[in-house]
């Protein structure tokens, strides 16, 4: 967890695993000579080798499910309470994200009718035309990744 995941909290990893504190902290306790320790927010964060905070201006469609989103307890770090309304919806569906570096956009959906592909953007800040340019080549290289053909990208 702590190599793919990190870094992370024992929260995190508990969260993750579904393994009781008890025994999570006896594997971290195994694990910790090899773990690099880090304090942010008043919490211990774990990681397999160095530590590092990156802005990132990457633009990603992250899967609904995706592990950035189910893989932490702790999620202010990435999103705030408003938003998180907005990406764990009733009967626990956790939705496609757009993600602007470190930066939440909105939540994606998409609809396939024969070859053509649809997207639909749930927006949670005002999409600047520069970065609707960005996720219109995002969603073009997504659908011919699926061999389909882009029909539109829609803001809702």
């Amino acid at each position: 967890y702590f190599k793919f995941y990190g870094p992370a909290t024992i929260q995190d990893f508990c969260h993750w695993s579904g393994l009781p504190a008890g025994i999570s902290r006896e594997a971290l306790a195994r694990l910790q000579p090899k773990l690099t320790e880090a304090m942010m927010d008043k919490r211990t964060l774990y990681a397999f080798g160095n530590i590092e905070i990156k802005n990132a201006r990457r633009l990603s469609l992250l899967g609904k499910f995706d592990p950035l989103f189910v893989s932490y307890r702790h999620k202010e770090w990435i999103v705030n309470r408003e938003q998180e309304k907005n990406i764990w919806r009733s009967a626990a569906p956790v939705e496609a994200v757009v993600l602007d570096g470190v930066n939440v956009v909105g939540t994606w959906r998409h609809a396939l009718k024969g070859k053509k592909m649809m997207i639909r953007i749930e927006p949670m800040i005002k999409i600047a035309d520069v970065l609707k340019d960005r996720i219109q080549s995002k969603s073009q290289k997504l659908a011919r990744f699926w061999q389909k053909e882009l029909d539109a990208v829609i803001y809702e």
